[in-house]
Parts: structure tokens; C-alpha cells; sequence
């Protein structure tokens, strides 16, 4: 039988995540599929090999990326003179709006057919660019609930099919986990997720670092985890203390077993929320990119978990709030206050449920 090409465009860690786990469920359906594009380590294990080294594209903010802006031009042509070369029977993008809707527009004209999984959070900022989804896109997959309503309202074929992350994780007890991080059993967690870009991690490490030291001189039993990406020398960022714990094997897992996190605003923040961690989130970019940011972006907060529960479940510390006092004392009222602590925990397990069931990379291929 005649071999179907599927072309993946996927530029940051969640991305890779995500495409791997539905290029399984798309050769469990038809092994004659093959896959091309870019992407990372994850979706190599498919007999994929990248035209990038993804670790290249994942940068953080407006300014960061027009330092960049030959390059990303030079992979945005290479990108598109290699999907006209080979044709795929359809292009696949995952997330990453900045590259892949400038893509999808200029592969118009070509009648490709383009399904958007995890789309652009458009309804947060930006919102013109649904105008590209509209009149470029053949399908929309998307992965939380809300977004259905929205891209209903706007006359757009979407289907939702729940978060991937419910089909790469099975639950664990935190005493499995600690036991198998080597961490006390008994003593409470801090897991700092600082980020797995370099400029995420350049802005954040300092500031998660020197907030759980103050934490710990409130709670001196605590135990310090930072969860890393395996490519990632923390100790190029900042000097971490022997008492802190850095798992680049496991990261997922050191966040899981915690009791309170401190993460960068990203994916982690729907990952904790389905381990149920009471956490809060920090942003920090250049000057230039959180300005921007603050010009255009339309939503109350900025943390996915919050935005699905419609109030601050994870406080939010931004740009100049991202300061080592105001987030350990926030951190510390959190644990020591039970009732807070168990209200949160109720908030998280309502966001979790919203996020669906198993098998979403199985309905989306």
C-alpha cells in the first residue's frame, strides 16, 4: 500500500509532547502513515527526524525573537520549501501560533489540507489572527473546554477532545514518588518549575530559588526540588545550594509528589492542577516583550488554570510582582493555612475534571 505523508510543525517541549503521543495513536490506526517536519526528541522515537533541532526554536517573548529574526525567516523558508518538495497528505501544527500560522497562510494557495491541534490562544491576544484559522485551516482540535464555545461563536469547526497529558500519566502516591526521588517521606516539598527554555529559566531560577530559601526559613523541614529539563545545566544560570535537589530525570515526578510549587507560566500550571499541587506562577520577559504583552493581552490572567476556573486558584506574580518576598509569603500563607490549602486543592480537582478524560490523542487522530 501507497505510504500516507503527515507533516508535523511543533517548536517547543509541550509540543513535541503532545505530537509524539498522537503519531502513536495515528500509526496504531494506519501503519502506512509516516511522519516528516519538525519537532523533538519525543517524536523522533517515530522514525521522525527533525528538519531543526527544536531546542533552536523554543524562545521566549517579542523582543527575544526579533534578536532572532533571520533565523526564524530562514526556518519559516526551509519549513515551506520542504512541505512543497514532499507533499504530505496533511500538515499537522502543534501550538508554537508565531511560526506555524505564518505557515498556514503562506500554504494557502497550495490546497493542503492543515488541521490545527492545540490551537492559538487567540482569544487571549491577537485576536485577528483567527481571520489565518478561518480562511486557512481545514480543522481545529483543541484541548479545553472553553475554547469549543469560542470557536463556535465564531462560525469555526472545531472538535474538543480533552488534554493529552490524562494519556501519558498514571496516577501515583506521593510516597511511591518521594521514595523513588530519594526524598524524605515525611517532610513537605517545594518543586520550583523555573521553565525549560533558556530565557525562561536566565529570568526565573534566581527568583524561584531565593523565594524557597526564605520559605524554608519559615517551614525548616522543607525539602527543595527543582524539576529540569534533561538538556538543562541549571548551575549556567544560577549557583544551586547542595540542599536543593535538581531532577532532570524525573521533573514531572518531582512536581507531583510536592506540596506547593512555584512555576513559570506555561503547561506546568495544567500540570499541577491535575496533580491537585497548590502553586503559584511567575512570568518574567525583557521589558520590551512584557510591555507588549500587557498592551495586547485581553484576558484577566495569564495562568491556563486560572482561566478555566474563571478566578485566581494560582496566584499570579508578573513581571515587576515577580519578587522573592511577596511570592514566599504567599507560598507560606498558602501551606499554613489548611482551610485555604484544602479550598485550592477543590479548585484544582474542578479544573482537572473539566479537562476531560484518557484517550484525547486517540479522538484527535
Amino acid at each position: 500500500m501507497n505510504k500516507k505523508l503527515y507533516y508535523f510543525v511543533a517548536g517547543e517541549t509541550s509540543g513535541d509532547q503532545h505530537a509524539a503521543l498522537l503519531m502513536k495513536e495515528l500509526i496504531a490506526k494506519d501503519k502506512n502513515i509516516i511522519f516528516a517536519g519538525v519537532g523533538g526528541n519525543k517524536m523522533e522515537k517515530f522514525n521522525f527526524s527533525s528538519l531543526y533541532p527544536m531546542n533552536k526554536l523554543a524562545v521566549m517573548g517579542f523582543w527575544e525573537v526579533i534578536k532572532k529574526i533571520s533565523f526564524f525567516k530562514s526556518v519559516e523558508k526551509n519549513i515551506l520549501l520542504d512541505i512543497i518538495k514532499k507533499k504530505p497528505d496533511k500538515i499537522i501544527l502543534i501550538d508554537y501560533p508565531g511560526l506555524n500560522l505564518r505557515i498556514a497562510k503562506k500554504l494557502k494557495k497550495f490546497n493542503f489540507t492543515i488541521v490545527y491541534y492545540i490551537t492559538p490562544q487567540v482569544w487571549a491576544w491577537k485576536e485577528k489572527r483567527i481571520n489565518i484559522l478561518k480562511s486557512c485551516i481545514d480543522k481545529l482540535i483543541v484541548i479545553f473546554p472553553f475554547e469549543l464555545e469560542y470557536y463556535k461563536n465564531h462560525n469555526m469547526n472545531s472538535l474538543f477532545v480533552g488534554h493529552p497529558f490524562f494519556d501519558e500519566w498514571k496516577p501515583s502516591s506521593k510516597k511511591i514518588l518521594r521514595k523513588r526521588l530519594g526524598l524524605d517521606v515525611s517532610n513537605p516539598v517545594l518543586t520550583l518549575y523555573p521553565g525549560s527554555r533558556k530565557d525562561e529559566i536566565k529570568k526565573h531560577l534566581q527568583i524561584f530559588i531565593k523565594s524557597a530559601l526564605l520559605i524554608k526559613k519559615e517551614i525548616p523541614n522543607l525539602q527543595i526540588v527543582i524539576g529540569s529539563a534533561p538538556n538543562i545545566n541549571m548551575n549556567e544560570f544560577y549557583s544551586v545550594q547542595d540542599n536543593i535537589l535538581v531532577e532532570n530525570k524525573f521533573p514531572r515526578k518531582a512536581l507531583e509528589c510536592s506540596d506547593i510549587a512555584i512555576l513559570a507560566s506555561g503547561t506546568a500550571t495544567i500540570e499541577a492542577a491535575i496533580f491537585s499541587i497548590p502553586s503559584v506562577v511567575v512570568y518574567k520577559s525583557s521589558f520590551f516583550s512584557w510591555f507588549l504583552a500587557y498592551l495586547f493581552i485581553k484576558t484577566k490572567y495569564i495562568a491556563m488554570t486560572n482561566l478555566i476556573a474563571k478566578k485566581e486558584v494560582m496566584p499570579e506574580f508578573i513581571q515587576y510582582k515577580a519578587n522573592p518576598i511577596l511570592i514566599s509569603r504567599k507560598l507560606i500563607d498558602i501551606y499554613k493555612n489548611k482551610n485555604n490549602y484544602n479550598n485550592i486543592i477543590n479548585d484544582l480537582k474542578s479544573v482537572s475534571t473539566s479537562l476531560g478524560k484518557p484517550g484525547a490523542s486517540k479522538r484527535a487522530a
